[in-house]
């Protein structure tokens, strides 16, 4: 919104005036009308968790900030977290290719760096107690200095099971968003089949079902732990003693997004505590 600076007093008068009519649209719906000069801000893959492996080589991704109203509405208690990460998906960020094909990772991370964004930041502050000499310790880091779990295969990964070749692809925002409003919830073997993106859901749900051994298992095991691509720990060292700290970078998330939908689709060994 481009900021007006008034050059007399009558001028100063008449927005004073019109200040009561300007706060009364911004703290509408999301949905009203408004130029918010969208998707201003551009993303390369390289800022991703997921540095752009399951996308299109030339594909563009960008996402806009959030106006006044719209801060107000998400803050809102009584939204579900299909209706957070939908109004996100919805109204912030824009790609070239399909929408539904950025990675939950990818997406989740975006979504901090708009939240992030509010607060006019491109870096994290952490304040915490050193757990060996009780120093008080604050430290910042900078997103570009986040350092990610990579995924170092070509993808899609292939596996071949009786003859049969399935092929593999990291876990999707449109995937989540199925799986939000569907029966399927918190079914694990149904989050494996919407990653095996060479069938359809329902042939996948059903090979896994079915065809389900030692083997499959362990398989699909490896698959989703290389396909991972979440932020790693953050490491603070005590500026007293010396004492190395971690801490998971989903903890911080839960605090800026103010949502817990990761506990579900994150890995056990990241320890969440949100």
């Amino acid at each position: 919104m481009k900021r007006i600076k008034p050059s007399t007093i009558e001028e100063a008068k008449q927005l004073r005036d019109m200040l009561p009519e300007i706060k009364e649209k911004l703290e509408k719906c999301p949905d009203e009308d408004i130029d918010y000069n969208l998707y201003q801000y551009k993303l390369d893959y390289s800022d991703l968790p997921s540095k752009g492996k399951a996308y299109p080589e030339n594909g563009k991704i960008s996402y806009s900030s959030l106006s006044y109203g719209e801060v107000k509405y998400l803050s809102n208690s009584d939204l579900t977290e299909y209706e957070f990460y939908k109004f996100f998906f919805d109204k912030k960020i824009k790609t070239t290719f399909d929408k539904k094909l950025l990675t939950f990772f990818d997406f989740i991370f975006i979504v901090f760096i708009i939240r992030l964004s509010v607060f006019g930041d491109n870096e994290i502050t952490m304040k915490y107690t050193c757990e060996k000499c009780g120093k008080e310790n604050k430290n910042t880091i900078k997103l570009s200095e986040l350092e990610f779990f990579d995924i170092n295969v070509d993808l899609p990964i292939k596996f071949e099971l009786n003859d049969e070749i399935l092929e593999f692809y990291p876990l999707t925002i449109g995937d989540y968003l199925f799986l939000e409003k569907s029966s399927f919830k918190d079914d694990e073997d149904a989050k494996m089949a919407l990653m095996m993106k060479n069938k359809t859901f329902n042939e996948a749900y059903k090979i896994i079902k079915e065809k389900m051994s030692g083997q499959l298992v362990n398989a699909l095991e490896t698959i989703d732990t290389i396909l991972y691509h979440g932020v790693k720990n953050l490491k603070f060292t005590c500026k007293e003693c010396g004492f190395l700290a971690e801490f998971p970078f989903y903890d911080i998330y839960g605090h800026v997004v103010l949502q817990d939908t990761i506990k579900r689709f994150i890995r056990d060994r990241i320890h969440i505590t949100i």
